[in-house]
């Protein structure tokens, strides 16, 4: 266990290679600002409301709009045989590549 009152010891603590709960040491440490703006460049995914399969992706210079697998294919055609299909070739590649998402709606 690690004291949350000591600041040192927590720092060291995040040192610590695979400790669990390390990674998310540096977070308190930022300011409320920084951690609210840390994943401003990152593509984001949310569930919609109740038990649905409605995801809703936003990125930076993109407002939040539902995913639209059948758009995204008809813009990506190289994509069709992407075997763990077509939102998780854009979270690991089409994002970094700039893929365009496709029509909304």
């Amino acid at each position: 266990m690690v004291d949350v009152d000591d600041l040192d010891a927590l720092r060291a603590y995040g040192n610590i290679p695979r400790a669990e709960g390390a990674h998310l040491v540096a977070s308190l440490f930022m300011s409320q600002k920084d951690y609210l703006h840390q994943y401003d460049d990152d593509v984001r995914l949310s569930v919609g409301p109740g038990c649905t399969e409605t995801v809703v992706i936003e990125r930076p210079g993109l407002a939040p709009r539902i995913w639209d697998n059948t758009a995204y294919l008809r813009k990506n055609p190289d994509v069709h045989g992407y075997a763990l299909g077509a939102l998780q070739h854009y979270l690991r590649h089409g994002f970094h590549e700039n893929r365009d998402l496709g029509d909304e709606g």
